[in-house]
């Protein structure tokens, strides 16, 4: 197999896949349509040159190569974000990355005037405000340059981490 005919968000979505064992669930967790996670699975397929995950009854099975693959590559993953991710603590007033912040109307309209008051004053990072449908790209989701603000953790795809940072 060639690796350069594999990236970082397919191994990714091969993770996702092996763990939910469903092409529906792994769609929700990639925020992905199923036709969508479906196309990422038939590339995974073609570039592995194994069926990976099988129909099994009701569910999805890995195959041998699939189930050999699923924890090193899982450690792998690890490994990398670690190795990406920056070691220091984040220190908002000298950040120079950029967030995308992004809302439903009514949180636009109540709470990040207040959110983006604050920020400009700790921190000079750019960000945008955008509404959630436009955000939804698995390579804006991963990077974690996107903010999900509003109500609920619904619109949380489940590959990311959510927490309640005010009230």
């Amino acid at each position: 197999m060639d690796l350069q005919a594999l990236d970082i968000n397919l191994l990714m979505a091969l993770d996702v896949l092996l763990q939910e064992r469903s092409v529906g669930r792994a769609a929700r967790r990639l925020a992905l349509s199923q036709p969508a996670t479906s196309r990422v699975l038939a590339r995974l397929r073609e570039a592995f040159d194994d069926e990976l995950l099988v129909r099994q009854g009701r569910e999805m099975v890995p195959t041998p190569r699939a189930a050999r693959l699923a924890g090193p590559l899982r450690q792998a993953l690890a490994t990398l974000r670690q190795v990406v991710q920056d070691g220091g603590a984040f220190d908002p007033a000298s950040t120079r990355r950029r967030f995308v912040l992004s809302a439903h109307n009514l949180a636009q309209a109540t709470t990040l005037p207040q959110l983006c008051a604050r920020l400009r004053a700790q921190a000079p990072c750019f960000f945008n405000v955008t509404a959630p449908s436009e955000i939804y790209s698995l390579s804006l989701l991963d990077a974690r340059r996107v903010f999900l603000v509003g109500e609920g953790r619904a619109m949380v795809p489940a590959c990311l981490t959510a927490r309640r940072l005010h009230r």
